[in-house]
């Protein structure tokens, strides 16, 4: 059965301590989309917070 969603948290699991997302994690992402898998962010932080994030580091890889 393939996965049908993913949710993964932003600090300290999918991003470095800079905030950064490695290739890897970008390539991986991009594999479970392709495969047909929805990915969602989970964060404590707040919309207003995470939008642009998302926005210019996350979504772009995805």
């Amino acid at each position: 059965m393939p996965y049908r969603l993913i949710a993964i948290d932003l600090d300290g699991t999918l991003c470095d301590p800079g905030h950064r997302l490695s290739p890897a994690s970008a390539a991986a992402i991009a594999a479970c989309v392709a495969h047909g898998a929805r990915v969602v962010l989970a964060t404590g932080r707040s919309l207003t917070s995470a939008a642009p994030y998302l926005r210019e580091r996350v979504l772009r890889c995805a």
